[in-house]
Parts: C-alpha cells; structure tokens; sequence
C-alpha cells in the first residue's frame, strides 16, 4: 500500500500542475484581449479615405474647354460658317476694346472689355434666344426694343440691359453686357448703336 507520505507529495504535485495550467490559460486569455483591444484601437486611428482620383469636383475641373480663342476673325468665320461683321469703330461704348474672337460648332462670340466690364456679341444659325445666350439669370423686366424694324427682346432692370436677343431671317444674335449684374447694363441708345454697327438689318428709317 502506499505510504500517507507518497499521498502528500502526489497531492503536492498535481495541485501544482492545476495552478501552473490555470495560469498559462490566463495568460493566453489576457493576450489575446489585449490584442484585440490595440486591433481595435489601431482601426479608430486609421485615416479616413482620400478622395478618389475621379471624384466629380476633380471631373468638373477637367472638362474640356469647348471653345476655340483667336484674333483671327477669317478664321472664326470659316471654321463657323458665320459671315459676322463686329461693329465699327465707334458704335461701341467708349473704352472697350476687343480682347478675342471665341467659336466652337456654329457659334461665333467677339469678346470686348473694358476694366473688369464686358460686352459678349454671340452668332448663331441654329441656336436663339435664351439658349444662345445661356444667360438663364433672373432679371426684374424684360421688353421689346424696335431698332429701324429689327425686333429686339431686352433683359435687365427696366432701363439698363444685361441681356439682348433678336432674330434676322436665318441668323440670329445675342448682345450680352455684365450678364447676372443688373444695373450694370448698357441703355438702350448703346445697344442700338451696336446693332446698328453691325449692319444687322437694312435701315429702314428711323
């Protein structure tokens, strides 16, 4: 039989296995939420996402310029089609000068500035009114100007004209003058002269 001595020390050595076992388990549980807690940490603290390459505000940045600048008025009319006649010295408001010609498919514009003023003259066959223009602001009146038989519709603040349209046989031309900003407009004399300058319809008296 065994010895009560033998007995003591078999106890001694299996409650000393428990405890060694119970403390590696211990020890595996603790790492292992010790790692899931810096994992979780670590996903907090990522950065957020840059924006993708092709986002929509980079898309709109990078559209393609439709329109074609020159100084050459021969070249705008023959890549057009467009027999335009700009207006002649003088038929213009004081101090603004040409700064370019603009076309793109059957449209022809001249550009004229003075400071930070600008006088738009637009040329189509095919597009009229507000859709040539594409001015598609809000103005608090808009009336008719007759110019020795040439109909004009007049946009602005009742005196002053931001945004003019009119219609000759198969052409048809916009007159835009500080477009958005009423008040800042031409009257109703200069923008006759500008019509006018242009030959855009045989004087039929005044």
């Amino acid at each position: 039989m065994m010895s009560i001595n033998n007995r003591k020390w078999i106890a001694v050595l299996l409650a000393f296995c428990m405890f060694a076992l119970a403390a590696c388990g211990g020890a595996g549980a603790g790492g292992s939420s010790e790692q899931a807690a810096k994992t979780e940490t670590e996903t907090e603290a990522e950065p957020a996402a840059e924006p993708s390459a092709g986002s929509t505000t980079e898309e709109m940045v990078g559209m393609i310029n439709p329109w074609t600048e020159t100084m050459d008025l021969e070249e705008a009319k023959k890549a057009t089609g467009i027999d335009f006649e700009p207006p002649v010295e003088n038929s213009l408001p004081e101090g603004y000068d040409l700064v370019t010609y603009r076309y793109m498919e059957d449209l022809l514009e001249a550009v004229y500035q003075k400071g930070d003023e600008e006088i738009a003259i637009r040329i189509s066959k095919e597009r009229s009114g507000i859709e040539l223009s594409g001015d598609y602001n809000n103005y608090s009146k808009e009336w008719e100007e007759n110019y020795k038989g040439l109909v004009v519709t007049c946009r602005g603040d009742g005196t002053l004209i931001n945004c003019a349209n009119a219609d000759l046989e198969n052409i048809h031309f916009v007159v835009e003058c500080n477009a958005g900003q009423e008040g800042k407009g031409l009257t109703t004399e200069q923008l006759k002269s500008i019509f006018m300058g242009m030959q855009a319809v045989p004087l039929k008296g005044e």
